[in-house]
Parts: C-alpha cells; sequence; structure tokens
C-alpha cells in the first residue's frame, strides 16, 4: 500500500473524530473489543458507512484516517469534496488521491463522525471496501492480538489486564513516532536497522540494498528490540526507495500473528510477549 503524508489542515476534522469515538470510554467498558477477520493475510476489520457494512483493512502503515474504493464513495450521499491529498509510496512514487469529508463511520460500538476518505484503487479484493489507516487509531492506545484474531482500543496501560493479559508476561520496548508512524530500532545480523509498523503487508520486509546478493527472503539470526530477542526471523527483500532514508524496512502481518503488541502512543512506548508456540 502506499504511504500517506497526513494533511495538517484537517487536523480539526480529527480531533472531532476523536471526542466522538472515543467519549463512550466516559462509561464501561474500559475496551472496544473488535474482532479481526484474515483475507488475503490482510487483518479485516467491519465498519458501517451510511447504514451498511463494509470491509476494510487495518492498515497502521497508512496515516490516512480512511481510504475507500471509488465504487464505494460514488454510493455515498453524504460526503464533501475536499480537494485532493498528495500521497507516496515506498518506491518513492508521488501520487495524488481526491480526498472527502464523510460524516458518520460506525467502528463496533464506537462512532467516527467529521472524519476524512481518500480515495484508493489499488485494493483488487472486491470483497474489500477500502482501509483503516493509524490517524483514526493512534490518538489512543492499542492492542493487537492477531493469534486470536482481535484488537483492543484501550483508553490506558491498565485497561488490558480486564481482557485476561498479564502485563508481567509482557517487555517494554520503546518506539519513536515519525511520518511513518510508530518506529523500531531493531538489531539484526546486518546491523541496526529501523522497521515501521505495516499491518497491510503480510510479511516484514527490509531494503533491498541492506544485502550485497539481491534476494527474495533473507534469515536472521538475531532481532532484538529493546530486551526482547525474537530469534531467527525470515525477513522479504523489497523494494525501498534511497529516498526514504528515515527507514529501513517494515513489520508485517507475520510479526504480528507471532506477537502480541500493546502500543501506547501518548508515552512512545510498546509492550511486547511472544505468542507460545506461534511458530
Amino acid at each position: 500500500m502506499g504511504q500517506l503524508f497526513f494533511d495538517g489542515t484537517m487536523k480539526i476534522f480529527l480531533f472531532l473524530s476523536v471526542i466522538s469515538f472515543f467519549g463512550l470510554f466516559n462509561k464501561e467498558p474500559k475496551a472496544i473489543r473488535i474482532p479481526l477477520e484474515f483475507s488475503s493475510e490482510f487483518p479485516i476489520m467491519k465498519v458501517e458507512i451510511e447504514g451498511k457494512s463494509h470491509a476494510l483493512i487495518l492498515d497502521l502503515g497508512s496515516s490516512c484516517e480512511f481510504a475507500l474504493k471509488q465504487n464505494v464513495l460514488e454510493i455515498l450521499s453524504k460526503k464533501e469534496r475536499l480537494g485532493t491529498h498528495m500521497t507516496i509510496g515506498l518506491d518513492g512514487q508521488e501520487h495524488t488521491a481526491s480526498k472527502y469529508l464523510l460524516q458518520r463511520i460506525r467502528i463496533q460500538n464506537g462512532e467516527v463522525i467529521h472524519t476524512i476518505a481518500e480515495e484508493d484503487n489499488n485494493i483488487v479484493q472486491d470483497d474489500i471496501s477500502g482501509r483503516v489507516g493509524r490517524n483514526t487509531l493512534q490518538t489512543c492506545n492499542l492492542l493487537l492480538d492477531f493469534s486470536r484474531s482481535l484488537l483492543f482500543i484501550l483508553k490506558n496501560f491498565e485497561d488490558f489486564k480486564t481482557e485476561n493479559y498479564s502485563i508481567r508476561n509482557f517487555q517494554e520496548i520503546p518506539f519513536i513516532l515519525t511520518r511513518w508512524g510508530a518506529v523500531f530500532t531493531v538489531e539484526t545480523d546486518f546491523g541496526i536497522k529501523r522497521f515501521f509498523i505495516n499491518t497491510s503487508a503480510p510479511f516484514s520486509s527490509i531494503r533491498s540494498s541492506q544485502e550485497k546478493q539481491q534476494k527474495e527472503k533473507v534469515t536472521t539470526s538475531k532481532f532484538k528490540i529493546g530486551e526482547v530477542d525474537l530469534g531467527n526471523t525470515d525477513i522479504n527483500v523489497v523494494n525501498i526507495s534511497h529516498s526514504l532514508n528515515d527507514i529501513d524496512g517494515y513489520l508485517g502481518v507475520d510479526f504480528f500473528k507471532r506477537n502480541v503488541i500493546f502500543l501506547d502512543f501518548q508515552k512512545n512506548k510498546a509492550l511486547i510477549c511472544p505468542v507460545i508456540d506461534s511458530k
């Protein structure tokens, strides 16, 4: 998927969306539990737009709020054209996408209003309508448990204990927030690399120029994030533009199926717990 840079002029709309969606935290339950499905290795969320259910990819590798196919946008009656938005892919190529102000989207028992949806016609699956980007979700905290096909949206660090997770089984690791979202520093056999979260990619990948011999896949005996060493890890080799010199690769769905991750975006830290017998 292409990477989308956040348009600062839309911050007020994002703020309004956050108020509406997370206002339910004044009530019980403290956690929003969202079931996921996996289609072609993509994590899929069900959302409701103008009374109709749509399957959207959970795409934490994109800074958009929402992205929808043209044929989905065309049939929406409550939308306002907002011009275009510049996008850039991992290949370094720039593109423009039309963007729209939508009135209402429901995610589970939360409601997002005045949200921005961008046009995206790169999704080829007929049963998938678009993507949910990180700007809709990282305003709070997330627990990703792909091994159980679950996403939790949490108010604070303590809340995931109510879902029968033991904090003592998790190790704390730092990350930095960049235009790519959460970026982790990882020690590998190829040196220290920077990986961002990309849940729209089935497999974790590293820049092809990191390897002297061009291969489709490499194995590193060390994959250490903070004090957590995940050991032997297979990584795909992909083309990432040399102009994008602030990242070296990304963590895909395979990584999140092997590890439960709690993301605290307020404190720029994560908690990680490897899934037992996940391989």
